[in-house]
C-alpha cells in the first residue's frame, strides 16, 4: 500500500545491485508494497561498507486489488467464469481491510480545513547507533547497603512499638 522511492549511499561504489540501480556510490530503488503486490521489497547490493539509507514512503490508493480478473467489469468476470462465493467474499474482505489500512496511513494528521486535502509522506533515514556509556564502577562502601538495612530494622522496631502501644490502650 506504499510506494517507496529510496536510496542507499555507500562509502565505496557498489559492484552491483539486484532490485536497484547503481549510480556512483548511490543505489536507488522503488516499488509498490501491497495492492496485489508483495508486502516486502528486497534489494541485494554487492559492495563494502555500511550504507546511509534514505527511504520515502507514500501511502497510495488501492487500485489493482479492485480490478476484476480478466474482464473490464465484475459482471463480465462472473459471466465468463463462475467465481465461487467464498472466493469473492474473501477478496472483498481482504480488499476492504487493505483500503481501511491505506486510509489510516493516508492522513496522519487531520486537516483543519474540512474542504481541504491531506497528503502524508513518511521519510526514514538511517542513523548511527547511540554510543553506550559505561557506568562508573561503584566504590567499596559507597553503595549505602548497610545504612539502608539499619534504617529498615530501626523502622520496623519503631513500627512494632507503636502497634504495641495502640493495642495496650484499646
Amino acid at each position: 500500500m506504499r510506494e517507496t522511492v529510496s536510496r542507499g549511499r555507500f562509502p565505496d561504489a557498489p559492484e552491483s545491485a539486484r532490485g536497484g540501480s547503481v549510480r556512483g556510490k548511490t543505489v536507488t530503488f522503488s516499488g509498490v508494497l501491497g495492492d496485489d503486490s508483495p508486502l516486502s521489497l528486497r534489494v541485494d547490493v554487492r559492495g563494502r561498507g555500511a550504507p546511509r539509507l534514505h527511504v520515502v514512503a507514500r501511502p497510495t490508493k488501492l487500485v489493482r486489488a479492485l480490478v476484476p480478473p480478466g474482464a473490464p467489469s465484475w459482471a463480465d468476470a462472473v459471466r465468463r467464469r463462475a467465481i465461487p462465493a467464498d472466493v469473492l467474499l474473501r477478496r472483498l474482505i481482504e480488499t476492504r481491510m487493505q483500503l481501511v489500512r491505506s486510509d489510516q496511513y493516508q492522513a496522519f494528521l487531520s486537516n483543519p480545513d474540512a474542504q481541504g486535502t491531506n497528503r502524508t509522506v513518511y521519510v526514514y533515514e538511517s542513523a548511527a547507533a547511540p554510543r553506550q556509556q559505561a557506568s562508573p564502577a561503584p566504590r567499596p562502601g559507597s553503595d549505602g547497603g548497610g545504612l539502608v538495612l539499619a534504617l529498615a530494622i530501626a523502622g520496623s522496631v519503631v513500627g512494632a512499638a507503636a502497634v504495641l502501644v495502640l493495642w495496650a490502650h484499646s
